[in-house]
């Protein structure tokens, strides 16, 4: 008998495959999954993993597929466990039920994709009425809201959709886009790590979750984030570019080139893409290959991409009038183009023209607050003009936003040492100790040599008690706020 079951299951999913070629793109994924099921439970689930990951490359969104796709890898692991997907809720509606959403749920994500919010919100919440456990027209209803800037509504239908199925990643994600949004920053990360820890294998939340914390300054976390998308998939193109321009903020041009050379190999004829790199290549040096990748894309030479990446070429090769006229006018059309704004900023700050890097920094960082480069020069030209308090406040929004950099370590660590907090001065040296080549070294090391000297006659003072004028001063430079 049991023979005969296992002849007959065989010659079910023979069937099946054999079917697999012939059916509609809708079905397939249907067909996936019940081939999937059946992996499992015939307890193969490195075959079960790939149905799951086929049906994630047609619907990177398929909830279903992201839960037993957690599942699955946990037992194969594991090697052991049950076939129970523990607190999942699965919602199970009755036929009449599903036919009210069979109607109606097509059209809604027609009218989404459209636009047309007014409409699919009316549909929305007839969904709501008739089907009112169904969580996904509170899902698409939070959705709608988010693109209509309205996040107070938006959280409400994410929190009603995780009140019937509260282990959906892209529920808790989004809830946290809103949090984000009401500028409720803490609560929202909090949400969104739930989003990764419901879906650990899903490199779309830690590059969406690496944006967020890009967005806020916090490029060590956003990079940390990213990093953990790249174990997952190395040529996750999201990831790489977010990467690229961290590295390329933090002036890592060697960094920067290797993610921009990977999407360059992926993508050889997109433009945005081989701008990228050609800018990189401009900032090394490597001025004919950037040449090159311009000729190239010749025909698009009137594109905001295009003339970006000319300017800065024309500085480089001493023309620094015309790429300087070039950046100017894309600045005009575009006062939130941060690249353009940033190599101006770089450009007067060599030419010692502090009132004009002033100038772009301010209008870099008015829209792009965190942005680290505008911040390092902003507080570098307050030190200049004895504005320390203004000055220290920036270092130290930076530092405590995990930017890893000499220029910042250096700089912050020599106003707490003039401001006697040697402690943390010693800690930031340390740390750009690891960043320093050797020639830098010696410097930091007689640098740490002095304040931790200081440091031990701070913390252990003479016993006997000293005259006024016997107490010294630290030799580092002195700041009061």
């Amino acid at each position: 008998m049991k023979k005969l079951l296992i002849l007959l299951i065989l010659a079910i999913v023979v069937s099946v495959f054999s079917a697999e070629q012939q059916i509609s793109p809708e079905n397939s994924i249907n067909l996936l999954f019940t081939l999937a099921k059946f992996y499992a439970r015939s307890e193969q689930y490195d075959k079960a993993i790939q149905k799951l990951q086929e049906i994630l490359k047609r619907d990177p969104e398929n909830l279903k597929a992201i839960q037993l796709l957690e599942k699955y890898k946990k037992i194969g692991e594991n090697s052991k466990g049950t076939t129970q997907n523990e607190g999942t809720v699965e919602i199970v509606l009755s036929v009449y039920e599903q036919k009210i959403v069979n109607e109606r749920e097509g059209r809604v994500s027609e009218l989404i994709s459209v636009g047309d919010y007014g409409k699919a919100l009316e549909l929305l919440k007839e969904m709501i009425k008739l089907v009112p456990r169904y969580p996904k027209s509170y899902y698409q209803s939070g959705i709608i809201y988010i693109n209509l800037g309205k996040p107070a509504d938006a959280l409400t239908f994410f929190e009603k959709t995780l009140e019937i199925e509260p282990k959906n990643p892209f529920s808790w994600y989004y809830k946290g886009v809103a949090l984000q949004t009401l500028g409720k920053t803490k609560e929202g990360f909090e949400a969104m790590d739930k989003a990764i820890h419901l879906a650990q294998t899903n490199v779309m939340f830690r590059a969406k979750i690496g944006y967020y914390y890009m967005r806020f300054g916090n490029y060590n976390l956003a990079e940390q984030y990213l990093q953990e998308g790249l174990k997952i998939d190395l040529k996750n193109e999201e990831v790489l570019g977010y990467l690229g321009e961290i590295a390329l903020l933090h002036r890592e041009y060697e960094n920067a080139l290797k993610y921009f050379n990977i999407l360059a190999d992926m993508h050889p004829d997109s433009l945005p893409v081989m701008m990228n790199l050609a800018f990189v290549k401009t900032k090394k040096g490597e001025i004919t290959d950037a040449e090159l990748i311009l000729d190239r894309f010749k025909t698009n030479e009137g594109l905001e991409e295009y003339q970006l990446v000319k300017g800065v070429l024309l500085m480089a090769e001493n023309q620094r009038n015309l790429g300087i006229d070039i950046l100017d006018k894309l600045v005009l059309n575009d006062p939130q183009n941060i690249r353009a704004q940033i190599v101006l900023c770089e450009f007067y700050w060599q030419m010692a023209n502090y009132e004009k890097t002033k100038d772009y920094s301010e209008r870099i960082v008015k829209y792009d607050t965190y942005n680290y480069i505008a911040n390092i020069y902003l507080a570098q030209i307050y030190e200049k003009q004895s504005q320390n308090e203004k000055a220290f406040a920036i270092y130290s929004m930076l530092y405590q936003k995990g930017n890893a950099s000499m220029e910042l370590y250096e700089r912050y660590g020599q106003m707490l040492a003039g401001n006697g907090y040697f402690a943390q001065a010693i800690e930031i040296y340390q740390k750009a100790l690891t960043l320093a080549d050797e020639a830098k070294k010696e410097y930091l090391k007689g640098e740490l040599a002095k304040w931790q000297d200081l440091y031990y006659k701070q913390v252990n003072p003479p016993s006997t008690i000293q005259d006024d004028s016997n107490s010294g001063s630290s030799s580092s430079d002195s700041y009061s706020f």
